[in-house]
Order: structure tokens, then sequence, then C-alpha cells
């Protein structure tokens, strides 16, 4: 079977003019008018909380446990964007390939193939950030944290899902109360890598309150 780019003014999936656009406008309904602007910036995550304000409402969307790699998937982009963009960002594009030492998923190669190591790390990381992140959460709103999982996997000769053990796991170490989850489907089976595969198509929205 081959996979092609679609016509994104086809009238289907994908098209431009239909679905993406009305999908993207159908945002603005929701933005609150005559506010100030918005700040942004790029941080490590374990350090974020020292520059939050005393009050804020936090929702984030942190690593998923062990289903993708995303600095490893980075390297296929960045060695072009490096080759074309060095003398433009030349602190950003320093290194040969992204950097991996503090990426917070549970990769057992990084730890030297061990699975127990590679959650310990992860759980760690996750008790580090959003025990900080919990400490400046405005006490009048949830944490909200949307997570995915994958539906199973194999534990030896049982089926459960680590990722999401560890992960409630290490938002209890932090100190978060967990009051609510949703599932909320997110994709649908026509992208390329859903169709005939188990692959995730929902999102856990997570609610905690310090």
């Amino acid at each position: 079977m081959g996979f092609f780019e679609t016509n994104p003014f086809g009238g289907s999936v994908g098209d431009w003019t239909g679905p993406v656009l009305e999908t993207a406008l159908r945002a603005f309904d929701l933005c609150v008018p005559n506010v100030g602007p918005t700040t942004v910036v790029q941080q490590d995550a374990h350090k974020v909380a020292a520059d939050l304000p005393v009050s804020v409402l936090i929702a984030t969307d942190p690593p998923y446990y062990s289903n993708t790699g995303y600095t490893d998937l980075f390297d296929f982009f960045y060695v072009w964007l490096r080759k074309s963009l060095r003398s433009v960002f030349p602190a950003l594009l320093s290194t040969v390939a992204t950097p991996k030492d503090d990426e917070l998923i549970a990769t057992p190669y990084r730890h030297e193939g061990s699975i127990d190591r590679a959650n310990q790390y992860f759980r760690a990381g996750f008790d580090s950030v959003f025990g900080s992140l919990a400490q400046n959460a405005d006490p009048r709103c949830p944490v909200l944290i949307v997570y995915a999982i994958k539906q199973a996997e194999e534990i030896g000769e049982t089926v459960g899902s680590t990722g999401w053990e560890v992960f409630l796991g290490g938002l209890v170490d932090a100190g978060l109360m967990i009051v609510a989850i949703w599932s909320v489907r997110t994709t649908t089976d026509t992208r390329m890598i859903g169709i005939g595969n188990n692959a995730l198509a929902f999102a856990i929205f997570v609610v905690g309150r310090r």
C-alpha cells in the first residue's frame, strides 16, 4: 500500500479550506477579548517553576513515558536544519545531534538497557517537575495534565500499562491529589500510523490539586 500527499483543496480529509481551517477558527470563539499580551519562552521543565508567578493556572502535556523518543525523532530533521541555519542560530545549533541527557522519557537504552532504572528516572523527573509546579499552582484552580498512553502492553505473561502506573505514581509522589480523569478521543483511524494498527487514539485528561 502506498501513501501520498492529500490535495489541500480536495474537499476530503486534510482540506485546508474545510475541516482544517474551520477547526482552527473555532478556537477564536473561546478566546477572551481585551487581555494583555502573552509571553512565550522555551525553558527546561525542571526550572520553569522558579520563574512562574505566585498563582497561576497550569495546563501541560508532558512526555509520554516511552511512547515517543522526541529527540531521536528530531535528529532526522536536525541534521538539515543545522546545515542550513547554523550561521543564523550558532548557539542553538552548535551540537552535532540534539541533546538527550535531560529528556524525560523512560527509554531503557539510555540506562544501560535497564527498564527499572528507566522507570526510576522517569518517576523521579515527574516528582521534581510536578512537585515544583504544584507549589506554584493557584489553589483555586486545578492542575490539568494531558497524557497519552499505550492501551496495553505485555509485561511477562500479563498485560498491563507500566507507563500509566509510573505516571500516576509520579504525580502522587509530587504531592498532587487526582480528582478527575477523562478519556478523550483525539485522533481518527484515517492517519497512516493508525491504519491496521492498535495505535494511540485517545488522550487522558487528568485533573489534580495539590
